[in-house]
């Protein structure tokens, strides 16, 4: 139990450093994945999911994780999160990014282009559901929003649609972040991811926002074996100061699911929900800049530029 105890405290603290560290501190229509005449593609993806149980039931998170690339310069991300709750509501959440820098894929119009959606599902213990859509397209230095807003009844019928395009201010940057990282305790080793994620930023004038939701996760192996799981959601908002640097804010929401066996007769398990807090810190406005916090697991947040 002991070692237990030590493989947990590590893992703790990473959570509670991610906290610390915040209060100090596909396109639907759009995008044809494989297309194309002699194209190839490479594929990867990744699924977790875990649960835990208190007093009122069982909580259930998943996410899936793909990353689509091809040899004629096409690119696509998507990433899915599930949230259920112990009395059957829930919340849904899609991320998808599509790059086409040769302007070769089929959408395209032989013309580069990018694009990314966000897709955003809450579901009520009766079943009814709210879909809110956001799609915003990069094409020619043009940029255009799609918001779509939907409500659903618990009969799957449709009770409400509202929808509006508009042309907006183009963005230069997306931020990444990443998380990677071991832990050795005693004959026990916590690695950390590692797990990179993608936030567009959305440009009005000299501010940026963006947000993201997704599930970083980390694996125990040697004496004692394990999992956990980190859903995370980041609200990014950046403002121009006047050196022409980015001045970050992002507030976070963390928690974390993890279940650890050190032999047939010790294990035990640790689950926290909704820890926030609030990081701050300044980016020089070029690709590449980064900001780099943790020694054992590291947390890194880079500004990158997008294209077209």
């Amino acid at each position: 139990m002991e070692t237990l105890r030590r493989i947990l405290r590590p893992i703790v603290t990473f959570l509670v450093l991610t906290v610390m560290l915040t209060a100090t501190m596909g396109l639907p229509g759009r995008v044809s994945a494989g297309c194309g005449a002699g194209v190839s593609w490479n594929i990867s993806s990744q699924s977790d999911s875990s649960q835990s149980s208190d007093s009122s039931g069982t909580t259930t998170d998943t996410s899936e994780r793909s990353q689509q690339t091809s040899s004629d310069g096409q690119s696509i991300s998507d990433e899915q999160t599930h949230h259920q709750n112990p009395d059957g509501s829930s919340h849904d959440h899609e991320q998808t990014t599509y790059t086409d820098s040769q302007g070769t894929g089929c959408s395209s119009g032989g013309e580069p282009w990018s694009g990314q959606t966000t897709t955003t599902t809450d579901t009520d213990v009766q079943g009814n559901r709210k879909v809110h859509h956001e799609e915003l397209i990069n094409k020619n230095g043009k940029c255009t929003k799609l918001v779509v807003d939907e409500d659903y009844d618990k009969n799957n019928k449709l009770v409400s649609h509202t929808e509006k395009e508009t042309e907006v201010q183009c963005s230069n940057y997306s931020l990444q972040v990443s998380k990677s990282g071991t832990v050795t305790v005693g004959n026990s080793t916590v690695t950390y991811g590692p797990n990179t994620m993608t936030i567009p930023l959305e440009r009005n004038d000299k501010t940026y926002t963006g947000n993201y939701e997704g599930v970083f996760d980390d694996t125990t192996t040697g004496e004692c074996q394990g999992f956990g799981t980190f859903p995370v959601t980041y609200d990014v908002t950046a403002t121009e100061d006047e050196f022409g640097d980015l001045d970050f804010t992002i507030k976070t929401t963390v928690g974390m699911s993890i279940a650890i066996s050190c032999g047939p007769d010790s294990g035990g398990s640790l689950n926290k929900q909704n820890l926030k807090g609030t990081l701050t810190f300044t980016l020089p406005e070029y690709d590449g800049a980064s900001k780099t916090y943790g020694t054992d697991a590291i947390t890194t947040f880079t500004l990158r530029l997008r294209n077209p």
